[in-house]
């Protein structure tokens, strides 16, 4: 009589012959799959403080700019007027910084054009224009209405001041000089619009903070050239300085963010 198998063992080998074959395909299927090569170090961003932080670090340092513009605006402004007038000249500046805060704060308003004229920028893309380009379809409807706003204000003003005859004066030097700052004017909203597209989602946020804060520094910077900061103090000076060092900073911790 032959050797009797226990029947725990010879289930215990059939579990192990069972096995067998799926342990060799599961190193199969892992062998074909698994990257023997080590796992790559998360890459890390231009800014440590993390993109959303990064740019909400840099708008502060945006607005601390703006905030030291208008205080060194306000020293010069008192250097300006005289000592009988001063306190008129305070008023006047004031009211004049409240409307440009409004226009600051209404100035935006085309950025929301060419944020939620996307769709239109889809069509002209559908029908055959340049992505770079289709900016140019939200633009052309967003100046065109405000063209016809301010050329209601400028017809209204050339008939309450009797201004008309100016233009018959030929001075064709100021009319040529206007012209081409609403082509340069124009000529950075369209390349605000090729830049925000290429950007993407970042275009319509730290594009426009860039681009407004680029404009700034110029217009500061034309004005020292052209001496409008001549004769002031250093206590005028310092903090319109540390306004152009909290811009170009701002810049470069937006720029870092992407």
């Amino acid at each position: 009589m032959g050797r009797r198998r226990h029947p725990l063992r010879q289930g215990n080998r059939r579990a192990g012959h069972l096995a067998q074959p799926a342990h060799h395909a599961g190193a199969h299927q892992y062998g074909r799959h698994a990257d023997p090569r080590p796992a790559a170090r998360p890459r890390r961003t231009a800014c440590p403080l993390g993109a959303p932080d990064a740019v909400l670090a840099g708008i502060a340092v945006l607005l601390a700019g703006i905030v030291l513009f208008a205080v060194a605006g306000s020293r010069k402004a008192q250097l300006q007027v005289s000592a009988q007038r001063q306190s008129a000249g305070g008023r006047r500046f004031r009211t004049g910084l409240l409307i440009c805060l409004l226009a600051g704060i209404f100035g935006p308003m085309i950025n929301f054009a060419f944020v939620y004229g996307a769709p239109l920028q889809q069509r002209a893309v559908e029908l055959g224009a340049d992505p770079v380009y289709a900016g140019n379809a939200v633009w052309s409807i967003a100046l065109t209405a405000g063209f016809l706003v301010n050329a209601a204000e400028c017809l209204r003003l050339f008939r309450r001041n009797g201004s008309w005859r100016n233009y018959g004066q030929r001075r064709a030097g100021g009319l040529a000089w206007a012209a081409v700052a609403g082509i340069v004017w124009y000529l950075s909203i369209m390349l605000y619009g090729m830049g925000g597209s290429q950007m993407g989602e970042a275009g319509a946020t730290v594009g426009w903070a860039v681009m407004q804060s680029v404009a700034i520094i110029a217009g500061n910077v034309a004005g020292i050239c052209a001496g409008e900061w001549r004769g002031t103090t250093r206590h005028a000076r310092t903090p319109m300085v540390a306004g152009l060092a909290c811009l170009i900073a701002g810049i470069v911790i937006l720029s870092g963010a992407m």
